[in-house]
């Protein structure tokens, strides 16, 4: 699938950070976005491609590989949450006095060491095997799931590579049979929902994630405008509590907490959770303009 981005214009994107502005999306007139630099004052500006759900098979299975990566990629995220709870350190710190107590490692050093050695691996292996849940999600997906074929919803290339995917759907057109597999909450009815939204891993930090969640809002309220706005007044993604760097942005668009329910098992245990997140559309306009400017610092 090709070219990577110069180093060049990823650091154009991070210096015109502050730059970025919703308005800059173009627009044409039937309400698709027309193929243009989003800043054509840079000579070497990255474009966004727009592919449908009815495009090259290519393009769907790279768009659903990237977004089931993305879900694979939450454990990452989770195994540092959970090993480094007070929860998983004060069992493994029991553990050392217990090997402490039982082996004296004046006498013998080495098995002393094996001892802990073991005590060591043996927790952390455990404490990874809590986050099976998300591999679990993340296999259990299906494209249906993501790539809605009853929606008008569209996939962004950038460049011509598959580095960030940002999917509407509304939710109307959703399968409910999905509620608690892909959606961890119930499907709410009136409202638009970004039913995947990521970044290739070494593309990250460069601001690519928050033009796509500009994009996206900006699309929920004036590019689908004539179908959205009789039968949607709200945008909802949903996440996880270890995403930081992407909840970060959301609040920096304007997304409030809507919703959170822990998650079962350790990790729940361990204080994480799903969250849903909401944007009334009455609320865009004045909150994006201010908010963009806020966002100085891209995190995805």
């Amino acid at each position: 699938m090709s070219t990577a981005l110069k180093k060049s214009e990823v650091r154009n994107r991070k210096d015109d950070a502050k730059a970025i502005n919703v308005k800059d999306v173009p627009v044409s007139p039937e309400g698709a976005v027309v193929e243009e630099p989003r800043h054509p004052r840079r000579e070497h500006s990255g474009t966004f491609e727009e592919i449908s759900v009815t495009s090259t098979s290519e393009n769907i299975v790279s768009c659903f590989k990237l977004v089931t990566d993305a879900l694979a990629q939450r454990r990452n995220r989770a195994n540092r949450r959970v090993i480094f709870h007070y929860y998983t350190l004060g069992a493994l710190l029991s553990l050392y006095v217990l090997v402490r107590v039982f082996n004296d490692p004046v006498e013998d050093f080495g098995k002393f060491l094996v001892f802990m050695c073991a005590v060591t691996i043996a927790t952390l292996s455990l404490a990874s095997r809590t986050t099976d849940k998300l591999i679990r999600d993340a296999e259990s997906s299906v494209v249906s799931d993501v790539l809605v074929p009853q929606s008008d919803t569209k996939a962004y290339l950038f460049n011509g590579t598959v580095v960030g995917v940002c999917l509407l759907a509304l939710s109307d057109e959703i399968d409910k049979e999905n509620e608690n597999n892909y959606y961890k909450f119930p499907i709410e009815d009136q409202a638009v929902y970004i039913t995947a939204w990521t970044v290739m891993r070494k593309y990250r930090r460069t601001g690519l994630g928050m033009d796509l969640l500009f994009w996206a809002v900006n699309t929920a309220r004036d590019v689908t405008s004539k179908k959205v706005k009789p039968h949607a007044n709200r945008i909802i993604i949903e996440t996880i509590s270890a995403e930081n760097e992407a909840e970060n942005l959301l609040m920096a668009a304007g997304f409030e907490l809507n919703n959170s329910r822990k998650i079962e098992g350790w990790m729940g245990k361990c204080g994480m959770e799903y969250r849903q997140w909401i944007l009334h559309m009455d609320a865009i306009g004045a909150i994006m303009e201010e908010k963009v400017e806020e966002a100085s610092n891209p995190t995805i």
